[in-house]
């Protein structure tokens, strides 16, 4: 069997972490909702539907994602 490097490791780690996110974003987003949040997130432009859709029903899923106490409470029943 090959040895992992510490390279191979980090790379590993990484995609980990990408897919883990994509599962995440998943959970509370549909396909198009998603693409909004990204498109939003790396400052592309969007046309007046996808704004308004975004603004209407994505930005309120984000604001929630983004409350500390959810997060808290959310943080608290996974413990259990």
């Amino acid at each position: 069997m090959a040895q992992l490097t510490k390279r191979d490791t980090s790379n590993l780690g990484c995609l980990y972490q990408e897919l883990s996110l994509e599962y995440a974003l998943s959970q509370v987003f549909s396909p198009k909702q998603k693409e909004l949040f990204k498109k939003k997130l790396e400052g592309l432009p969007l046309t007046k539907t996808e704004q308004e859709y975004y603004s209407r029903t994505v930005k309120k899923k984000v604001v929630a994602l983004a409350n500390s106490e959810l997060h808290s409470l959310s943080r608290k029943l996974l413990e259990q």
